[in-house]
C-alpha cells in the first residue's frame, strides 16, 4: 500500500481515482517494464471538451512518433476508468529521459515523477514549437534534432543527389498559392526510403534572381521553405496502412525556425491565435486533407502559351520536362488517401473533422479561465477555490492580481494561471488540511 499512500499526498489536478487506478494499473507490469510505463489524463478538459481532446490525443501522440506500428502508439484505457490512458515509451520510440523533460516542462501533472499528464496540455505543448522543442525531442530524440534543412532531409533518408534521382524528382511552380503572401512558390516531390517527402521553397517578390516561374531548374534565392514528410503507419487491427505526416520550416539560410515571416506565408487558421505559420500547430490545421493540391503550374501553363521551355542541353530540357509536366496530383492524391487512411486508423476521424477539432483543442485551452473552469483544473470546488484564495492573501502568499481576481468574477488569461499553478494547489492543500 506504500504507492498508494506517497501518490495520495501529492497535490494534483487529478482525481484520486485515478491516480490509484495508475499506480494499480502500473504494478500489473513488471519492475522493468514499469521503466517506460506512463499514463495521460482527460479529466483536466471541460466535459465539453472531454471527447474532442481524446480523439485528437489518439492522432497527435502518433504524429509525434517515428515507429511504425500504429496500434501500439495509440493511448490504451485504463480498465475500470473514463479517463486515464496508458502509453509505453517503448512503443512510441520515445527516451525515458526525452520524455522526463518533456513533462518536466508542464505546470500540471503528476509531480512525484510525472506518471501522468493532462492530454489537453501535451497536446498544446507537442505543437507550439515556438515555445518547446517537445515535439522534437520525442520525434528525433535529443542527439537527432535538426538544426538544418540539411539535418531533416538527411535523417529522413531524402534522396537529393546523383541522376536516378534528378529523374525522380517532379513538381510545379505554384503562381496563385493562397499561403505564401506573393502566391510564388516552388513545390518539389522526392524520394525517400519510406515514404512521401515535399518541400515548398518560397518568396516573398520576384526581383533579383528571385523568380521561381524564370528558374524552372530551382535555381533561385528562396526566402524560406516548408518541407513535409510522410511517415508510414501500419495497423494491423485496422488491416490498414497509410501515413501521417510531420513537418519543418526553415529561413533561406536552410536552418530550422519555428515561426515564419508573415510578410512570407500566412496561417490563415491562426491556431495560436496569430497570423504567423507556427511549426507544427499551423501546418497540422492548415493541411486538412493532407497535402495541398495546386492552384496553377506556372511552367506548364507558360508552355501551353506557345513559350519555349530552354536548357543547356537535350538531357537538361528533358530533365526539365520531366520535372514540370509530370502529373503530381496522382501522387498528391494517393499520399492524401495515406494520410486519411492512417488518421481512421488514429481516432475513426476523416483529416478534415480531424484538422476542425485539433483546431478547436487549441483554442479552447488558450481561452481565459473563469472560477469554474479554474476550480475544475484544480481539482476543487469553487467555493474551496475562492477560500484557498482568500487565504493565500491573508498568508500573503502573491497569487498575482489574475489569479487573485478569479475570486471576484473576473477571466483569468491561461499564461498567468499556469505561472502560479503550483503555489495554487499549495493553497489549497493547506486549505483543506486547515479545515
Amino acid at each position: 500500500m506504500l504507492p498508494l499512500i506517497l501518490a495520495a499526498a501529492v497535490v494534483c489536478q487529478f482525481p484520486q481515482a485515478e491516480i490509484d487506478a495508475a499506480y494499480k494499473d502500473r504494478a500489473s507490469f513488471s519492475q522493468a517494464d514499469q521503466y517506460y510505463i506512463r499514463y495521460i489524463s482527460t479529466s483536466p478538459a471541460t466535459d465539453e471538451m472531454r471527447e474532442d481532446v481524446t480523439l485528437i490525443m489518439k492522432s497527435e501522440i502518433p504524429s509525434s512518433s517515428r515507429a511504425v506500428l500504429l496500434d501500439r502508439q495509440i493511448p490504451e484505457l485504463v480498465k475500470k476508468t473514463e479517463t486515464l490512458y496508458r502509453i509505453d515509451l517503448r512503443d512510441l520510440q520515445w527516451d525515458v529521459a526525452d520524455y522526463a523533460t518533456v513533462t518536466g516542462r508542464d505546470p500540471y501533472g503528476l509531480y512525484d515523477n510525472k506518471l501522468i499528464v493532462s492530454a489537453q496540455s501535451l497536446i498544446v505543448r507537442l505543437n507550439d514549437t515556438t515555445q518547446s522543442d517537445s515535439h522534437y525531442l520525442l520525434l528525433y530524440g535529443k542527439k537527432n534534432v535538426p538544426k538544418t534543412q540539411q539535418d531533416f532531409e538527411k535523417f529522413w533518408h531524402i534522396e537529393l543527389r546523383g541522376k536516378q534521382a534528378e529523374h525522380q524528382r517532379f513538381g510545379w511552380v505554384e503562381t496563385k498559392h493562397n499561403v505564401n503572401v506573393f502566391g510564388r512558390r516552388f513545390v518539389t516531390h522526392f524520394d525517400s526510403e519510406d515514404g512521401s517527402y515535399w518541400r515548398t521553397d518560397d518568396v516573398k517578390r520576384v526581383i533579383n534572381g528571385q523568380n521561381p516561374l524564370d528558374a524552372p531548374d530551382g535555381k533561385f534565392k528562396k526566402d524560406g521553405s516548408e518541407a513535409i514528410k510522410q511517415i508510414p503507419k501500419v495497423s494491423i487491427a485496422k488491416k490498414s496502412r497509410g501515413a501521417l505526416q510531420v513537418y519543418g520550416l526553415f529561413n533561406d539560410k536552410n536552418e530550422r525556425i519555428e515561426n515564419a515571416a508573415n510578410d512570407l506565408v500566412k496561417d490563415s487558421t491562426e491556431a495560436l491565435g496569430r497570423a504567423d505559420v507556427c511549426n507544427k500547430a499551423s501546418c497540422t490545421s492548415c493541411h486538412t486533407l493532407g497535402m495541398k493540391l495546386p492552384n496553377s503550374n506556372g511552367v506548364a501553363d507558360k508552355l501551353a502559351k506557345g513559350e519555349e521551355l530552354r536548357a543547356d542541353s537535350r538531357d537538361k530540357k528533358e530533365d526539365l520536362e520531366s520535372f514540370h509536366l509530370t502529373d503530381a496530383i496522382r501522387q498528391l492524391k494517393i499520399d492524401n488517401e495515406n494520410y486519411a487512411l492512417a488518421m481512421k486508423a488514429c481516432n475513426g476521424l476523416d483529416t478534415e473533422t480531424n484538422a476542425a477539432k485539433f483546431l478547436a483543442v487549441l483554442k479552447d485551452f488558450r481561452q481565459p479561465l473563469d472560477l469554474k473552469r479554474a476550480a475544475h483544473e484544480t481539482n476543487s470546488t469553487e467555493e474551496e477555490l475562492v477560500n484557498a484564495i482568500g487565504l493565500a492573501n491573508a498568508v500573503k502568499i502573491d497569487l498575482g492580481s489574475d489569479v487573485a481576481g478569479l475570486a471576484h468574477g473576473d477571466v483569468c488569461p491561461r499564461e498567468q494561471f499556469e505561472g502560479k499553478f503550483r503555489q495554487l494547489l499549495g493553497v489549497l492543500k493547506a486549505h483543506r488540511e486547515a479545515r
